[in-house]
């Protein structure tokens, strides 16, 4: 068997400090509000979880009086403007600490985008501008520099997009349908509360479309689709694309799936491995 070493690489840890399970929601907020001296919690909440099920009146019991105020209802790929809003109404309720329940591809990176917009005193379109990433005349991807957050967010995830435990963090400029990044070390959540219970008044759909994500943000941004939908449509042509450049690591992902020496897609028809992955999970799940 043959054996590639691998290249030289650094990981830069994130700063989340902790991440909780086998507890509910309710206990570890208010755990984490006391660990951290908050007395001035905000709460970013899918309106469906807080219109129809109780999970959000159990935090806000168990937070007693270090709640502070919620917003809900934060649209897909969290547009600046409610971004923007949700901000203005954690600000004016003197929040000390964002806690985000649930999906990653709105709530969660609203609220690590909020905590950015609470440390710079961000209040318009404009005022965002010189934060995000962008790609320059070189095709170089440019974080601006910029002092990270004080008050932090703690997130508590309904889907499985992962966002939560990464920096980066996204909110989309609905003016010209774009959804941009914003990254710095501190924006990543200061914990993160993995309480899968909540997830089951997750839509089937939402859950299932979030296990596939590719180009889910770019085109969905630019198009209104959920994140599921176009990762999964896009996902073989992206590989086709891409195989001069990454087959060897798409071979990997074709040897676990049974696919020895093979990239992770087929010529002449891409299509034809998504159906082959499609099928494998099938028999798995």
């Amino acid at each position: 068997m043959s054996y590639t070493v691998p290249k030289p690489a650094t990981y830069v840890q994130t700063a989340t400090e902790r991440v909780h399970m086998a507890k509910s929601a309710a206990e570890a907020i208010a755990g984490e509000a006391g660990l951290l001296d908050a007395r001035r919690v905000f709460m970013l909440v899918s309106r469906s979880l807080n219109q129809e099920i109780d999970e959000i009146k159990k935090i806000i019991k168990a937070l007693g009086p270090c709640f502070a105020g919620l917003y809900e209802g934060m649209p897909a790929h969290g547009p600046r403007s409610a971004v923007l809003d949700a901000t203005a109404t954690a600000r004016a309720m003197g929040a000390d600490l964002i806690v985000s329940v649930g999906g990653g591809g709105s709530v969660t990176d609203a609220a690590k985008v909020m905590t950015l917009c609470l440390k710079h005193n961000l209040k318009t379109h404009e005022d965002m501008e010189p934060f995000h990433m962008f790609v320059n005349e070189d095709g170089a991807v440019i974080n601006p520099g910029f002092e990270g957050p004080d008050i932090r967010a703690l997130c508590v995830p309904t889907t499985l997009s992962g966002g939560e435990f990464n920096t980066p963090s996204g909110a989309t400029d609905e003016r010209i349908k774009l959804k941009q990044g914003y990254e710095h070390r501190l924006m990543a959540p200061i914990a993160i509360i993995l309480y899968p219970a909540i997830t089951r008044h997750t839509p089937e759909w939402l859950w299932l479309s979030t296990v596939v994500r590719a180009l889910d943000h770019a085109l969905g941004g630019t198009f209104d689709a959920p994140h599921g939908y176009t990762s999964c449509v896009m996902a073989p042509f992206a590989l086709a694309f891409n195989e001069s450049v990454n087959g060897e690591r798409q071979r990997r992902i074709s040897a676990a799936l049974g696919q020895l020496q093979e990239a992770a897609r087929t010529n002449p028809r891409p299509i034809d491995k998504a159906e082959q992955v499609v099928d494998f999970f099938k028999t798995v799940l």
